[in-house]
């Protein structure tokens, strides 16, 4: 009997790396609040120093999706439809005061279903769980948002706190299970007051921006200040990106870094006057709604792989359950990414947009090319740009003669049946 139970304890040694191997990749979503595409080196950003040398690294080693949109000009219905593959009308999370369906899958849901440890520390209130944000996480940690360890009397999580928090994740973690983990960044959100180091970077002048600019028209805030407040953010995104880069370093060192599907995005951007006013959550503008999405996943990536092409926020969670070799919820309305990491070209789709938040009910459908927008009962075009011609969005086609193929797009403006008009 000896020789047979030799044999089967070899067996079982042999068959043990075979096994961890075949543990799902742990996956790790970083949201970098109001972070504007335009406002990262690797989109094109340019001054006298790299605004973002750790996330242009990141985008090195893996897949760099050059037009990226979110599905709000603002954070709470941003994050649900990264959350839930789903349209803002459909998840209902429009407005603080709105209820949240049931009816959707989260991402965390999915993944701790098949067996995920699944964890997140967010800096921004607009995330606390109240809000439905925390269904399928074991630990959801809005607590620094009220009140950090650091400092009784801060409202918000500083970025340094999630990076802290992260770490302990990573050092606390279940070997056994793969690990889910989100991060939401907040600093880069207004007011800009960003670290001396990094602000001197961007400008020599000492003086703090000015506060209170949010929302004010352009004519109203002379030009050098306008230029003063864009250093500002400037420096809020190093500042962000040095953060991150600690995070990345932490996760590198641990035990699964080879076997981690990592994906950097940001909820909305800021405008800085481009159409007459700054801030976010007006407006579908690309300042407003093109995020930065960078994905390395094992396996399916290839460095310094380049995707243009449109996707969303909303092919997040696909993806990344693809990664995990799972299927997409029912619910789900985006599509896994997983085969464009090499780069390429995505076949673009609409990809619906929504706004409640400030002016009033506004809904946009966005395209390779065009982008529409229309006000209830969504019949008729307040705003149309050609994305192709004029990719600033400066010139308003909805008065002129409208295209055979933007008529065909004009019923994805209305919420579909059964939703929240």
């Amino acid at each position: 009997m000896k020789p047979l139970v030799t044999l089967a304890l070899v067996a079982l040694l042999l068959a043990a790396p075979a096994a961890r191997a075949a543990m799902p990749p742990d996956i790790v979503l970083v949201l970098v609040d109001s972070l504007r595409a335009d406002a990262l080196d690797c989109y094109g950003f340019r001054a006298a120093h790299p605004a973002s040398p750790r996330i242009d690294a990141l985008a090195a080693s893996g897949t760099l999706f050059l037009d990226a949109a979110s599905s709000a000009p603002w954070t709470q219905p941003s994050v649900m439809s990264l959350f839930t593959s789903a349209d803002p009308a459909v998840h209902g999370r429009v407005l603080p005061s709105s209820h949240t369906s049931t009816n959707v899958a989260t991402l965390a849901e999915t993944l701790r279903a098949a067996g995920y440890q699944t964890a997140a520390v967010t800096a921004n209130p607009m995330t606390q769980a109240r809000y439905g944000y925390a269904r399928g996480f074991d630990f959801y940690d809005d607590y620094t948002v009220q009140i950090n360890a650091d400092n009784a009397a801060a409202a918000v999580g500083t970025d340094a706190v999630v990076t802290r928090e992260a770490r302990r994740i990573l050092a606390s973690r279940d070997p056994a299970r793969p690990l889910f983990l989100f991060l939401l960044y907040m600093d880069v959100h207004w007011d800009y007051l960003p670290p001396p180091e990094t602000l001197r970077l961007f400008t020599s002048d000492p003086v703090p921006a000015p506060g209170g600019v949010q929302y004010l028209d352009a004519k109203y805030v002379p030009p050098a200040v306008r230029r003063r407040v864009r250093d500002a953010y400037a420096g809020e995104v190093r500042h962000s990106d040095a953060q991150v880069g600690e995070f990345l370093d932490a996760l590198a060192a641990s035990p699964r870094a080879s076997e981690t599907a990592i994906v950097l995005c940001s909820d909305h951007g800021d405008a800085f006057w481009e159409h007459g006013q700054t801030g976010h959550g007006k407006k579908f503008h690309p300042e407003e709604t093109h995020v930065p999405l960078v994905m390395r996943v094992p396996g399916h990536t290839r460095p310094s792989g380049v995707v243009t092409g449109l996707v969303g926020l909303v092919d997040v969670a696909p993806t990344l359950a693809a990664a995990a070799g799972l299927p997409a919820p029912p619910s789900w309305s985006g599509r896994s990414l997983l085969p464009l990491l090499g780069g390429g070209r995505s076949s673009g789709r609409a990809i619906p947009q929504d706004n409640q938040i400030i002016g009033g009910h506004s809904r946009a459908v966005v395209t390779d090319r065009w982008r529409l927008v229309a006000r209830p009962p969504f019949e008729a075009l307040s705003g149309l740009y050609d994305r192709l011609a004029d990719p600033a969005e400066t010139n308003n086609l909805a008065a002129s003669p409208i295209p055979d193929e933007v008529k065909a797009l004009m019923p994805l403006l209305r919420p579909q049946e059964g939703e929240s008009p």
